[in-house]
C-alpha cells in the first residue's frame, strides 16, 4: 500500500469500520486526514512502516494493533485498545485515555513526545514535555520523563513508573498504582483527590505534594494503627511494628493525618484540618467591657503554626493570653 491521500473536499477522516482487517505496506503515509479513527468494535493490524502525520488525531475505540511502525503519530484518543506488538513501535505527540487501555509487548515500544526515536521497549515511554492524561490503564511499566496525569476516573498504573517525570492527581480522580513507583514526586492537585497503592506497590523516593482537603491515601495491604510524622517522614506503625514511611512536602504535623480502615484489608489517610480555637471570654466579663482594649497582631493564625495573637490586655496585663489556632 502506498500513500493515502484524504480528498478534503469530501471527507477528512480515515474510519478503520467494524469489520476489522490489515493495513500493511512499506513507508506508507496518511496525509490530509485530519482523524484517523478505530470504530468500536473493529480490529484493526498495522503492517510495516507508516506515518500518520503532526497534527492527526488517532481515535482510538476498538483495537489498533501496531507490528510494524507509526511514526509523528499526532495526538491519540484512546477509548478501546492500543496495543504495540511484536518489534511494533508508535510515536505520538500526546494521549489521552479515554477509559481504554494501552499495552506494548515485550519487545515493542511506545512513546509519547520525543523526536520519533524507539523507546525502551516493553514499556509505555513519556519524553521530557510530554503528558499521558485520562483514565484507564496503562498495562506495561511506564517511563515517565515527562508528565502522568489521572484525571475524569481511574487511572490504572499495572507495573508502576519511572523515572523523572511527575503524575498529577486531579480532583475527582483516582490513581491505581501497582509494582514500583519512582518518581520526582506525585501531586495532589487539589481536594478530592485518591492515590490507591495496592498490595505490594512500593513509593520509592517519591514524595506525595499537596496532600489535604479531602484527598485520600489508601495503602492496600497495610494495616495501620498509629502514626509519626517528622522531618517530612510519615511513618506508620502497627503496635509497636512500622509497616510503612511515606513522603510528604508540606507544614505537617502528625495531627493532621488520621487513619481509618479503608475496607480491602488496608488503611485510609486522610487531612484533618487543625482545629480553631474561638475567641472567648470568661464568664461574667462583657464581651468589650469599658476600658478593657481588645488588641490584635497581624499573622497568620489561620495556618498551622500561626504567628499573631488575638488578646485581651487592660494596663499592660494580659488577661486571656495569646489564641492561637491548635497546630
Amino acid at each position: 500500500m502506498g500513500d493515502v491521500v484524504a480528498n478534503a473536499a469530501v471527507n477528512d477522516v480515515l474510519a478503520l469500520a467494524q469489520t476489522g482487517g490489515m493495513l500493511a505496506g512499506l513507508g506508507s503515509a496518511f496525509t490530509g486526514f485530519i482523524t484517523l479513527d478505530v470504530e468500536q468494535g473493529a480490529a484493526w493490524n498495522l503492517m510495516h512502516a507508516n506515518v500518520l502525520g503532526a497534527g492527526t488525531q488517532l481515535t482510538d475505540a476498538g483495537r489498533f494493533d501496531i507490528n510494524g511502525s507509526l511514526a509523528d503519530g499526532g495526538n491519540a484518543t484512546v477509548s478501546g485498545t492500543l496495543f504495540t506488538s511484536g518489534f511494533g513501535n508508535a510515536q505520538f505527540a500526546s494521549l489521552d485515555l479515554a477509559g481504554g487501555e494501552l499495552s506494548v509487548g515485550s519487545s515493542a515500544t511506545l512513546e509519547i513526545g520525543g523526536n520519533a526515536q524507539p523507546g525502551t521497549g516493553g514499556q509505555v515511554t513519556i519524553e521530557a514535555g510530554a503528558a499521558l492524561s485520562g483514565f484507564g490503564q496503562v498495562a506495561r511499566a511506564a517511563a515517565d520523563n515527562g508528565g502522568i496525569v489521572a484525571q475524569g476516573g481511574t487511572l490504572t498504573l499495572l507495573q508502576g513508573a519511572s523515572g523523572t517525570g511527575t503524575i498529577t492527581v486531579d480532583t475527582g480522580a483516582t490513581l491505581v498504582a501497582k509494582g514500583i513507583v519512582n518518581l520526582s514526586s506525585i501531586d495532589l492537585a487539589a481536594s478530592g483527590a485518591t492515590v490507591v497503592m495496592a498490595a505490594g506497590a512500593t513509593l520509592q523516593a517519591t514524595p506525595l505534594v499537596g496532600f489535604g482537603g479531602s484527598d485520600v491515601i489508601d495503602l492496600r495491604g497495610i494495616r495501620a494503627t498509629s502514626l509519626q510524622f517528622s522531618a517530612g517522614t510519615l511513618t506508620l506503625d502497627h503496635g509497636t511494628q512500622q509497616v510503612g514511611t511515606l513522603l510528604l512536602t508540606g507544614a505537617y504535623t502528625a495531627a493532621d493525618f488520621v487513619l481509618s480502615a479503608d475496607g480491602h484489608g488496608g488503611t485510609d489517610i486522610k487531612f484533618v484540618a487543625a482545629a480553631a480555637m474561638a475567641d472567648f471570654v470568661p464568664a461574667g466579663i462583657a464581651a468589650n467591657p469599658p476600658g478593657l482594649a481588645h488588641a490584635t497582631s497581624a499573622g497568620t493564625d489561620n495556618a498551622v503554626g500561626g504567628t499573631g495573637f488575638d488578646d485581651w490586655a487592660h494596663g499592660g496585663l494580659d488577661l486571656l493570653g495569646h489564641a492561637h489556632w491548635l497546630g
